[in-house]
């Protein structure tokens, strides 16, 4: 599910929460660009945490972005 939810909007960012916490679960979740992976039972204060972080991060890509172009699309004087 994982692989053709990121296919169709790569850019969703997606923090699984599962209640198998073996390695194997994990590595095949951040394998198919998962941001992060939580098992059960859910500590809503960890899950808080990874969405604050996530969309913080988020934040300042976009804004990096915008002051990328801002800076690209200025005439160069001189």
């Amino acid at each position: 599910m994982l692989p053709k939810a990121k296919a169709e909007r790569p850019d969703v960012l997606v923090i699984m929460i599962t209640a198998y916490g073996d390695a194997e679960t994990k590595r095949k979740a951040l394998e198919n660009n998962a941001e992060a992976l939580l098992t059960e039972p859910i500590d809503f204060v960890s899950l808080r945490g990874e969405i604050d972080t996530r969309a913080n991060r988020a934040h300042e890509g976009r804004q990096t972005e915008a002051a990328s172009r801002r800076n690209r699309d200025q005439p160069v004087s001189g």
